[in-house]
């Protein structure tokens, strides 16, 4: 596999890459009636009474060269603004932001030759050229010869595919397609650090695993730190080497995955029973164990989960062989295990650890100290 090509560029002193202190981010907001009525609505029309919203509560935060971290939060928790502040979109309340040593607000034009972004969705790419034109554009404004443009291009023509549909309008793309020509564009100017949002959204599993493995040889090979925010917790456990967790606006979780996956550590067991067996009369010689049952009274063949957000043996709607699913603490799984095999008659039986998504959606709920 051939090695990124280099583009030759002024030594930065920055360690580390990323340093957030005290960020604070108010947004200013229209504020409620105080008053129900026609009067009071129209009043609120000419007169906007004003009201503060906190979107950041003064979180801090430092990233060394070359990690990956992943930066990952329900809807509205503060991820995408401090995306926004960190790339100088937005001038923050308080608290100060450095990276690469420049102020992102401050030192705009000079930082973005060292940052990537790739916005889900938003395009870096005009909608009804061919892309090869896009990276051409791009190649004028970040001053890029045009040997060095060719060596990046059968670089990504190598790992990511374009050139096969590089003299294709973008509006004739398919979305795999356009998010490989999107990062693309993003490390065209071989950036030190790279931010990136949903970058596998609605791309297919293939599609999704080469992406994963050419951030994982651009993160390997080229030294470049990666900020990715997503809510494919996959994407999470291939790429990031460290995870923040983020939630009304303060950093709740801060460290490395597998410790993650211990803040709730229990063990999925999903048993498969032969064809005709009396579910009901299985889970009632549990005993004790019945507690553990993940859809506690719903018993018929395959549960009754929302498609798509199962963990590991969760049942889904749906016809299929009865099964069992248990979400038993680490140290009773092997009594699990045991007891199981003796009362019922199985075809099939797996013990896998929580999966992230899960874990990350009881961190929500309960917080990362709540058992």
């Amino acid at each position: 596999m051939k090695a990124a090509p280099r583009l030759v560029k002024p030594t930065l002193d920055h360690e580390p890459v990323i340093k957030v202190e005290g960020l604070i981010k108010d947004y200013i907001i229209p504020a409620p009636p105080t008053r129900r009525g026609l009067t009071s609505s129209l009043r609120a029309v000419f007169a906007t009474r004003k009201a503060i919203r906190r979107a950041l509560e003064g979180i801090s935060f430092t990233v060394p060269s070359g990690q990956v971290l992943g930066f990952i939060g329900p809807n509205g928790a503060g991820k995408t603004t401090t995306i926004k502040l960190l790339t100088g979109i937005l001038t923050p309340t308080a608290g100060t932001v450095r990276l690469l040593g420049f102020d992102p607000q401050r030192d705009r034009y000079r930082y973005t030759y060292h940052i990537g972004l790739v916005f889900g969705q938003r395009s870096l790419l005009w909608y009804d050229i061919p892309v090869i034109e896009s990276l051409r554009l791009y190649a004028d404004i970040y001053e890029i010869d045009r040997a060095a443009l060719k060596r990046r291009l059968d670089w990504f023509s190598e790992l990511l595919g374009i050139g096969e549909f590089l003299h294709v309008p973008v509006r004739k793309l398919s979305l795999g397609q356009r998010m490989r020509a999107e990062i693309a564009a993003s490390l065209l100017h071989d950036p030190e650090v790279l931010f990136l949002d949903e970058p596998t959204l609605g791309l297919d599993a293939v599609a999704k695993e080469r992406v994963r493995d050419f951030l994982r040889q651009v993160n390997r090979e080229q030294g470049t730190t990666i900020i990715l925010t997503t809510h494919d917790m996959t994407d999470i456990e291939a790429l990031s080497d460290r995870v923040l967790i983020i939630d009304h606006g303060r950093l709740i979780y801060d460290g490395a995955v597998e410790p993650l996956k211990r803040l709730d550590d229990v063990r999925v067991i999903q048993a498969e029973l032969a064809t005709g067996a009396d579910v009901a009369a299985v889970a009632a010689s549990l005993g004790d164990l019945r507690e553990y049952l993940a859809e506690p009274g719903s018993l018929t063949e395959r549960g009754t989960a929302e498609p798509g957000t199962a963990e590991p043996g969760t049942a889904e709607s749906g016809t299929g062989p009865p099964r069992l699913v248990l979400r038993v603490p680490r140290d009773r799984s092997v009594e699990a295990v045991g007891r199981l095999m003796a009362v019922a008659d199985l075809a099939d039986l797996s013990v896998q650890p929580p999966r992230l998504d899960a874990v990350i959606r009881r961190v929500y709920e309960r917080g990362v100290g709540a058992g």
